[in-house]
């Protein structure tokens, strides 16, 4: 979320302030309280963490809506981003075990995190700021549809 959020959105708009946006804003706090050692009272611990988790429904709901206006002449887009997001993803790790040198069940996790599908975050991302949302709606749609694949594959190959 925090690379999304300041890196990504930098790419997209580099005259983007940090402090801006949001998610940043709720780092900065979460580190606050974390340094602190404090806590949220109960009496808004609740309703936020009800928001949070309403939230990812909320982006699949909106990502559906998109869907429904999808024309698939952008197919060989969402296929290219379906394939080339896992395969970079697990370069990636392989490149920070590298680095890292996490134990055995540590770099297994690392290998299926960075083979996951695009995130529907990408989609919200690009619709915000009107970066070709229908495109990366269908990167998003194919690349979750391609997991069906490559997940169990990726599996099978760390267990």
């Amino acid at each position: 979320m925090t690379l999304h959020f300041s890196f990504g959105v930098f790419i997209i708009n580099p005259k983007m302030r940090l402090l801006k946006q949001p998610v940043m804003l709720a780092t900065l706090v979460g580190f606050a309280f974390a340094i602190t050692g404090t806590g949220l009272p109960n009496n808004l611990y609740v309703p936020i963490e009800m928001l949070g988790q309403i939230s990812i429904p909320l982006m699949l709901f909106t990502l559906g809506i998109r869907l429904t206006n999808i024309e698939f002449d952008d197919w060989h887009i969402g296929l290219a981003g379906a394939v080339l997001c896992p395969i970079s993803g697990v370069l990636v790790a392989i490149a920070a075990q590298q680095l890292l040198q996490l134990p055995a069940h540590q770099y297994a996790m690392l290998i299926v995190f960075g083979a996951l599908p695009p995130a529907v975050l990408n989609y919200m991302v690009a619709e915000q700021y009107q970066q070709e949302p229908k495109r990366v709606a269908s990167i998003v749609l194919i690349g979750n549809l391609t997991a069906l694949i490559t997940i169990p594959l990726t599996l099978s190959l760390v267990l």
